[in-house]
């Protein structure tokens, strides 16, 4: 909400808003022209004066308020948003501008991304909030398992994937097993340093599906038993 001071109110009864050589208001940023409406406090749009321009009725009290609404601010891509309008100050008495001024609207879309994982599609895998129970079986050198990863972001983003051993560790000896990360179609040996992968801009109306598995290295000399591995899986959105 935003507001406007009615200092000179016994002179002037109305702000006129008009856009600067546009057909309509627009916001102007990363995702091109997107339209920008105007509301009075009570969310009513104000009344049009032409193609260009809204009306704004002054208060008897000391301030005005006004919305200003972004009809798909939610699916903004992350950036900076502007305009400038004219502000016309108009006499209650001859019903004319008696002041005129240029104004900059300015609007800042942040960066987000989110990750979910719709495990009910896999029989090998558990879940319970954020954490992720992937059963590999029977191990067995390049065995895989692979599944989707829904990102949702208005933004660049990278995916950055953390493991915790760097290999498939015996759970109850020193025994270890090598493992691929298998990536939005690439493949990376797994070690102990973060590992990062570079997305692309993704939707922020739909999720995009980022194919993720592992894949068992060689098991040649494996020590029988049971194996484990943690891996951390976060995105980054950036301008």
């Amino acid at each position: 909400m935003n507001g406007y001071e009615s200092s000179l109110r016994q002179c002037v009864d109305a702000v006129v808003i008009s856009t600067k050589a546009e057909s309509q208001f627009w916001l102007k940023g990363p995702q091109g022209k997107v339209a920008l409406q105007f509301f009075d406090k009570h969310v009513t749009p104000l009344v049009l004066v032409d193609s260009q321009s809204v009306r704004l009725n002054l208060e008897q009290a000391k301030l005005t308020y006004f919305w200003l609404k972004i009809p798909q601010g939610s699916f903004l891509s992350a950036g900076h948003y502007h305009t400038s309008v004219d502000v016309r100050l108009i006499s209650n008495t001859q019903h004319r501008p008696v002041s005129t001024q240029t104004r900059n609207i300015n609007y800042y879309v942040k960066p987000f991304a989110s990750l979910t994982v719709d495990s009910d599609r896999y029989s090998w895998m558990k879940s319970s909030g954020s954490y992720h129970q992937v059963m590999l079986g029977r191990l067995k050198t390049g065995l895989k398992r692979q599944f989707d990863l829904q990102v949702l972001s208005n933004a660049n983003v990278v995916m950055e994937v953390e493991p915790k051993n760097g290999v498939l560790m015996h759970v109850d000896s020193q025994g270890a097993i090598p493992y691929y990360l298998l990536v939005n179609n690439q493949r990376v040996k797994a070690s102990k340093q973060p590992v990062s992968f570079e997305l692309g801009r993704m939707s922020a109306r739909t999720p995009s599906s980022i194919p993720f598995g592992i894949e068992v290295g060689s098991i040649r000399n494996a020590i029988a038993g049971n194996y484990r591995e943690v891996l951390k899986i976060s995105v980054i959105a950036k301008l």
